[in-house]
């Protein structure tokens, strides 16, 4: 698919920068893959945005899922068998906001200029992390993939990495942070 090739090309000028080993830019685009696999996978529209009701519809997929699926060999999302976007966070990010665990580098701001392909891209409805409630991949080129339901979409979508999120009151709200893979 061309999203993938154009993440490739971005992934490769950064190995050829030495800002990236070529076995890290490898893992990032398999994470893109397994991601761009899941376009137009439809949102489960029975258990609406921050609903937290399990378990979904066979053949849907909402934010969570999608990351958890994407990021499968790098980050468990599941937690008694469901997947939230702030349990994603915790385990990414630790209870620390300039922690790491499992060697994921972490950044809590809303400046999302220096993301890399294959970062996860956080939003918290309080700024707060117990208020997280959707997360996103950066698949590079200004672009993201995620799920939502909003009424211009319904499920995987790629779309740019500006558009508006709008938290569980129709507010929209700015990314609350981000986290990267493994470099090492």
């Amino acid at each position: 698919m061309e999203q993938i090739q154009k993440s490739g090309n971005e992934l490769l000028r950064m190995v050829m920068a030495g800002k990236l080993s070529g076995a890290q830019a490898a893992a990032r685009l398999r994470i893109i893959a397994r991601a761009v696999e899941k376009l137009d996978t439809p949102y489960p529209e029975e258990n609406p945005p921050g609903s937290g009701r399990y378990p979904r519809t066979s053949g849907t997929m909402d934010c969570s899922e999608l990351a958890a699926e994407a990021y499968r060999s790098d980050l468990d999302g599941t937690e008694n068998g469901k997947q939230t976007a702030r349990y994603q966070w915790k385990f990414i990010a630790g209870e620390n906001d300039d922690g790491t665990v499992s060697g994921w580098l972490f950044a809590k701001t809303s400046d999302i200029s220096g993301l890399t392909p294959g970062d996860a891209i956080f939003w918290s409805s309080s700024n707060k992390r117990q208020d997280m409630f959707h997360v996103a991949i950066y698949i590079g080129d200004g672009s993201m993939i995620d799920a939502t339901l909003t009424k211009d979409i319904n499920g995987v979508s790629i779309r740019s990495v500006n558009s508006t999120i709008y938290d569980h009151n129709g507010n929209p709200v700015n990314p609350f942070g981000h986290a990267s893979p493994p470099r090492g």
